[in-house]
């Protein structure tokens, strides 16, 4: 505590907790950042919707972010996103196993998190989430699948760091994540479809991408099953489009000066 000058000194350590990209913005920042743009521009979005509709969706969307800022976007029926029985990551008989339903969002999330930084950090190259020189490297979309809970696809969505989630240099793999997200989009009202608000808010926040074609495909096909009705997963979508396609901007004549 002392040293030559009258001036006292410490010693702190710091335990840094894998939960997730640690820089200037996160998955949060990014969906508060979402949420100011669909407040402030209603223009250049796609035709396949009519102008009330649209105006309602981007503000049933904006006002939904500004509700669940602080955690996960909800189900259609605006329940929380929750565990079912017998998670893998629990340890049989404990506490936590044995109640998962009522397992806090926090808890869930870390438990995603710290899963995947060991696996940025593996031991096995083969098998390591981290990408090379020569070579990306993203999370195998069959991840979404073996763990299918919605709230899981949510952390998955928002712990991975933006690379980890770009399957736009591999067609395959957009193809396969592009069925997936699309089978979500169309049951969003049924039992699998709960984490579809998240997928959407991933998409236009572009922390989840495809191949343009793909992400193309994909949007017009939600869009034109949910254009006859506001809601807020209709004012994601049309974000997420506005994100890949803006319409080309109007071109400003100036006179020369004389």
């Amino acid at each position: 505590m002392k040293n030559p000058t009258p001036r006292d000194y410490g010693f702190s350590n710091w335990l840094h907790l894998p939960v997730g990209e640690l820089g200037r913005e996160n998955a949060w920042s990014r969906m508060t950042a979402l949420c100011s743009r669909a407040q402030i521009d209603h223009d250049g979005f796609s035709e396949i919707v009519d102008k009330r509709v649209l105006n309602n969706s981007l503000d049933h969307a904006t006002e939904l972010l500004e509700k669940h800022k602080h955690g996960f976007l909800p189900k259609f029926d605006g329940s929380a996103l929750a565990l079912s029985d017998g998670f893998l990551f629990f340890s049989s008989g404990s506490a936590v196993s044995n109640d998962c339903p009522n397992v806090p969002q926090s808890t869930v999330y870390l438990t995603i998190a710290a899963v995947l930084q060991y696996a940025r950090e593996h031991g096995e190259h083969e098998l390591r989430l981290q990408p090379t020189g020569y070579e990306s490297v993203v999370l195998s979309p069959e991840c979404f699948l073996r763990f299918n809970d919605n709230i899981l696809q949510a952390c998955f969505l928002r712990a991975c760091l933006p690379a980890e989630l770009d399957y736009s240099a591999s067609p395959e793999l957009s193809k396969l994540m592009k069925e997936l997200i699309a089978k979500i989009f169309q049951r969003w009202e049924k039992i699998y479809g709960d984490a579809a608000l998240e997928f959407a808010a991933a998409l236009a926040t572009g922390a989840l991408k495809l191949t343009l074609d793909d992400t193309k495909a994909l949007l017009d096909e939600a869009m034109k099953e949910r254009r006859l009705g506001a809601s807020p997963l209709l004012g994601l979508l049309l974000l997420a489009n506005k994100l890949y396609f803006p319409s080309p901007t109007a071109a400003i004549r100036v006179p020369s000066p004389n």
